[in-house]
């Protein structure tokens, strides 16, 4: 907030101070570029928070499910959360790494530590991310994996990348005819890939997800994410990380379904780390005095 002018009695407050513009509502992690944001996020306690819980587990893999309203900042904070594992050489990584130290220098230098540590500071993290749809787990997973094979090995990635990269491209050939591959095969090529380069699976608007398994279409969802949950989880030379996020927590998507699938889904949601995003007073007052 910039101040225009000496404060006089009766002037109206829009003449006297100018706010800068922030992240617009809607962002979109696949297609946004950090660019649009990078000169005007200011990171919140919140956001903070799950940046700090996914660093916590750094090289080693976890689970993470961001929650929060509509219009809170959660797919601005995923960008920004993709550019902090990516390698070294990337421009958006130096620019994001640029704005941490300023407006939260802790985490930065937390964040720079890490990444040393774990040995991702030069060649970063395979970054599979997607924006979900109606669809099955199955196949949003599948769009995000391929999004992160060519971002990351380009457009002619093969077996000397990653074992199962040639079964990568025969199913995202199948699933452009509409044919989703069985949960099993999905679940090797994540495997497959992990164990080359540490992973960064981010699904934003996982709901939807959740909706197209409650309407009774995709029972495998269910088995496919607990077991991806459990792979990110042991430390057993495959680096997975999961980042979920949406509006509410699983079983909420679910209410109107079986207490049997209710309590399936809310025993998927106890393998993953809850982060709860809110805009608090602290983030108004920082926007107020940026």
């Amino acid at each position: 907030m910039t101040q225009k002018q000496d404060l006089k009695s009766g002037t109206p407050l829009s003449t006297i101070v100018d706010i800068p513009d922030r992240p617009r509502v809607s962002a979109n992690i696949e297609h946004d570029s950090l660019d649009d944001i990078i000169n005007k996020y200011i990171p919140n306690t919140s956001s903070i928070e799950a940046l700090n819980i996914f660093l916590a587990g750094l090289g080693k893999g976890g689970a993470i499910s961001i929650i929060g309203p509509y219009g809170s900042g959660k797919s601005t904070l995923g960008i920004v959360l993709g550019q902090m594992v990516a390698p070294r050489h990337d421009p958006e990584w130096k620019a994001t790494y640029k704005m941490l130290r300023e407006m939260a220098p802790d985490l930065a230098t937390k964040l720079m530590t890490s990444r040393r540590q774990v040995g991702l500071h030069d060649s970063g993290m395979i970054r599979c991310v997607v924006t979900a749809r109606l669809e099955p787990v199955a196949a949003t997973i599948l769009r995000a994996v391929v999004n992160g094979a060519m971002s990351y090995f380009g457009t002619t990635y093969g077996n000397s990348d990653f074992a199962e990269a040639k079964t990568l491209r025969r199913c995202a050939k199948l699933l452009q005819k509409g044919v989703v591959p069985d949960t099993a095969t999905i679940s090797r090529i994540v495997s497959s890939m992990a164990a080359s380069v540490p992973v960064l699976l981010m699904i934003d608007e996982f709901g939807k997800n959740i909706e197209y398994f409650a309407d009774g279409n995709s029972d495998g969802d269910l088995f496919l994410l607990q077991e991806l949950a459990e792979i990110a989880g042991a430390l057993n030379g495959i680096h997975l990380h999961i980042v979920t996020i949406q509006h509410m927590a699983f079983g909420e998507y679910v209410a109107g379904s079986s207490g049997a699938r209710i309590k399936e889904w809310a025993k998927i949601q106890g393998r993953f780390e809850m982060a709860y995003f809110t805009n608090s007073l602290e983030h108004t007052r920082s926007l107020l005095s940026s």
